[in-house]
């Protein structure tokens, strides 16, 4: 029996990438770290199995942030960190009423798997960075806009594993250092030309409830880097 054939689940031909952030109450925040570092060694035998390609999670305040790249199985944050629960606030999501790990939708991304090996790391990771923003009233719209504008049309290459998720009015980003820049192999998404030339005027700050220092992200502190 092959490896593919003994799997519980079916392993798909491309990792599917999902993003979720949670809030934590403030005074057991340091006990739901714990945990979550905790749980670093049987999530990263998983990742071993093949299971995962890389998970990685943050801080920002009492807001936690989950980047993870799924091979097969159906296996979210309760599952990964189970107990963890407990230390979240909970808000309501959908139809389903409450829920503590809430998904963000997938917002930006300069590439996207083409297959196992075209998303397999070649080289090694020095570094999982994570930043989150929040949009100001109002600002959505612009923001999707000229960020589908340029991932759907490829106006320029980027780092290859950066991903933007949106929940809300709060974005957080993922992406690994050293920058891998190629361009995408997969046909362009548009045939459209909305993508500005002076791409730094799309990213005004207008866009952003700003951070101290005027920045529009923020820096997140990592929690747990895997894969």
């Amino acid at each position: 029996m092959d490896e593919a054939s003994s799997l519980p689940f079916e392993r798909r031909t491309c990792p599917e990438r999902l993003m979720y952030r949670a809030r934590c109450s403030g005074p057991r925040l340091a006990e739901a770290l714990g945990l979550m570092r905790d749980s670093a060694m049987a999530i990263a035998a998983r990742v071993g199995s093949g299971e995962f390609m890389t998970l990685s999670a943050f801080r920002g305040g009492t807001w936690l942030y989950l980047y993870y790249e799924r091979l097969w199985g159906n296996s979210g944050p309760f599952d990964l960190f189970p107990g963890l629960e407990l230390f979240l606030e909970r808000f309501p999501e959908g139809d389903e009423g409450y829920a503590a790990w809430l998904p963000m939708e997938p917002v930006f991304h300069f590439n996207e798997p083409q297959g196992l090996e075209h998303w397999r790391r070649k080289s090694p990771v020095h570094r999982r960075v994570g930043r989150a923003a929040t949009l100001r009233p109002g600002a959505l719209a612009s923001y999707a806009f000229y960020h589908y504008a340029l991932q759907e049309e490829q106006g320029f290459a980027g780092n290859k594993y950066e991903f933007i998720g949106l929940d809300r009015n709060r974005l957080f980003l993922y992406r690994e250092l050293p920058a891998i820049e190629e361009a995408p192999i997969h046909a362009r998404g548009l045939e459209t030309s909305a993508t500005p030339e002076d791409w730094a005027w799309a990213r005004i700050p207008e866009h952003f409830e700003l951070a101290p220092g005027g920045a529009g992200f923020s820096d997140l502190e990592l929690v747990l880097s895997l894969g």
